[in-house]
């Protein structure tokens, strides 16, 4: 996800993790792929202090996945100014995604990001090229509510 965000133009990227060690060698890494972008480690307790300036946060842990979410990402949500991403698809509406939206944030759910995953599967195991847009329609009526 980290590199998605930066190959798409992200200009200062912070990867925050309970794992200080992972953080830090992630952010190293990519800051070596993408030189001209910004990019650091944080804690997770740091984030009632990062988040207010963010534009937007991407989860990535499977936290919520399956059930109520108890992350500190969600404290974090309503202190955002634009979007949040949450890549859980099971269920489509996380506890994270309604902290952010009642924040008044846009939320994208986790669905997008596997159907594109199965459609790179598909693509890769039939040589056949998957209808994108028709997977995305059926995955519609399983969400609660549609990414604002």
């Amino acid at each position: 996800m980290a590199d998605a965000l930066l190959e798409s133009g992200a200009e200062h990227l912070i990867i925050v993790d309970r794992d200080d060690d992972k953080a830090v060698a992630l952010a190293g890494q990519l800051a070596a792929r993408f030189p001209t972008a910004r990019v650091e480690a944080s804690q997770p307790d740091k984030l009632p202090v990062v988040m207010p300036a963010a534009d937007g946060l991407v989860h990535c842990t499977p936290t919520g996945h399956g059930g109520p979410s108890r992350h500190t990402a969600g404290r974090g949500a309503a202190a955002c100014r634009t979007m949040v991403a949450d890549i859980v698809y099971r269920p489509l509406e996380t506890g994270l995604l309604r902290a952010a939206r009642a924040a008044g944030c846009r939320v994208m759910h986790g669905g997008h990001m596997a159907v594109h995953q199965a459609a790179d599967t598909l693509r890769l195991v039939t040589g056949r090229e998957p209808d994108v847009v028709r997977m995305l329609r059926m995955l519609r009526p399983f969400g609660r509510r549609q990414p604002s």
